[in-house]
């Protein structure tokens, strides 16, 4: 796995889950597949089972930071950015 290589030598390794985003939106208005709040929580699931109790690997938690309410961000308007993140 590519976490024992980058922390084979013992320094720390931190690594970053995924928040809720929307950074586009289809021409129906729906979000895409890698902003699916389910796919969204699969992968950092995912992340947190390969990290597991190694020692000298920590996640920094994007999500929580980004998204303390645990919600998808409101749909984008003109005066927003298509790239948001949950604040």
């Amino acid at each position: 796995m590519r976490v024992d290589i980058l922390s084979f030598s013992g320094a720390p390794l931190t690594v970053a889950n995924l928040p809720y985003s929307r950074r586009g939106e289809r021409p129906d208005g729906s979000l895409y597949p890698e902003d699916q709040p389910e796919r969204v929580d699969e992968w950092n699931s995912m992340l947190g089972k390969t990290i597991g109790n190694r020692p000298d690997v920590r996640i920094l938690d994007f999500k929580k930071k980004l998204c303390p309410e645990g919600r998808t961000p409101p749909k984008s308007t003109a005066s927003r950015s298509a790239a948001t993140a949950c604040t």
